[in-house]
């Protein structure tokens, strides 16, 4: 195992947990400024709080790749995988702890949070790592696909930070 990649992987949530709670601010520090908006909740949808895991693994995992793109030819298939899976984590666990109790409780929301992004850098380590080297070429295209996914996750965030579709992912709690 890379002990390098596994100290990168702790840095990766330690800095998407602090950055990411920041950013639950930034919009309103910011006295609502657009741009803050893209990264930050503009509002307490669910949406909007999936950009506060996105946003900041999106950047760190970005840093990354210049770290260990050319030794890990599927870092951005397991970047994209580990989005997902935290994205996922986070809208199951709310909606499943919600529906329970009935309601959201802020201590909750913040081990959501947290859980989401953990699982997130678990499953981009684990799919870092398990790369057989007789699936390289493919992971080289699949990567390239990923990369591309991953801009597409971050449009969609920006054009429904300005344009939220009316359904129940987007409506205000």
């Amino acid at each position: 195992m890379d002990g390098k990649l596994k100290k990168f992987m702790i840095s990766g949530i330690i800095f998407t947990i602090v950055i990411g709670t920041l950013l639950h601010f930034i919009y309103e520090l910011s006295l609502e400024n657009p741009i803050a908006g893209v990264f930050g909740s503009v509002n307490e949808s669910t949406w909007e709080h999936l950009k506060l895991l996105f946003w900041p693994m999106f950047f760190y995992t970005l840093i990354g790749y210049f770290i260990f793109g050319k030794k890990y030819e599927n870092y951005f298939t397991a970047v994209l995988k580990g989005i997902i899976v935290g994205l996922l984590t986070i809208i199951i666990i709310f909606y499943t702890y919600t529906g329970i109790i009935g309601t959201n409780l802020l201590l909750l929301d913040i081990l959501t949070f947290i859980v989401g992004v953990v699982f997130a850098f678990i499953k981009m380590y684990n799919n870092i790592i398990s790369l057989d080297t007789d699936q390289r070429n493919s992971f080289v295209m699949n990567s390239k696909i990923s990369f591309l996914i991953i801009i597409l996750i971050a449009i969609l965030f920006i054009v429904f930070t300005f344009f939220p579709p009316k359904l129940g992912l987007f409506i205000t709690a």
